[in-house]
């Protein structure tokens, strides 16, 4: 059955595990071609987006703020700031960044968030590149198919990108199954 619940956090969840199995293939990769995986951390499609490192911060950022967005008396998960250099140094940071995440989105209850479709949710959007700051209303379903959804898997592509522009041997069955999440019956081409 679709419900709030289902077409919020499950979908954060599977993106979340396919990005951190993206990452350790990636690593493994780079590990076994010598290729120094800091690299990665910096790697940017235009110099005015931000590097990979970063675009993993922020679809976890994101994630972090739906249930909260949902249900404001749901905790929203504190996380380190980006500009702490500690946050995005490293492979093992961004692991633990997406770790952390999963471990909060798995514990949320349906409950928590179901039956709350048609509730408001106001966000304030600093936008740096304009100098302004946007306010916008949503209804709950419409949030998270129109704002946090895209979001999150703008960001989750973007990285995607990075890691195949840096030679990461990816195809879509990892954008869409890294992790495992869903079995999938492989047969012989004809």
């Amino acid at each position: 059955m679709i419900s709030l619940y289902s077409i919020s956090i499950p979908p954060l969840l599977r993106g979340l595990h396919n990005i951190s199995a993206i990452l350790t293939k990636a690593l493994a990769q780079a590990t076994s071609t010598n290729v120094d995986p800091k690299t990665y951390l910096t790697s940017r499609l235009h110099p005015t987006m931000h590097p990979f490192a970063m675009q993993i911060f922020l679809l976890v950022k994101m994630a972090s703020s739906v249930p909260h967005d949902l249900n404001p008396s749901l905790p929203c998960p504190s996380l380190p700031s980006p500009t702490d250099s500690t946050t995005t140094a490293s492979f093992d940071a961004l692991f633990a960044l997406l770790d952390t995440m999963i471990k909060y989105l798995e514990s949320i209850d349906p409950a928590e968030i179901n039956s709350r479709e048609k509730e408001a949710v106001k966000l304030t959007v600093p936008r740096a590149w304009n100098r302004d700051i946007v306010r916008v209303e949503y209804e709950a379903v419409d949030y998270v198919t129109m704002h946090a959804a895209p979001y999150f898997w703008f960001h989750v592509s973007v990285a995607y990108g990075l890691l195949r522009k840096e030679g990461t041997d990816l195809g879509k069955a990892d954008f869409l199954n890294a992790a495992g999440l869903k079995e999938w019956m492989v047969e012989p081409m004809e």
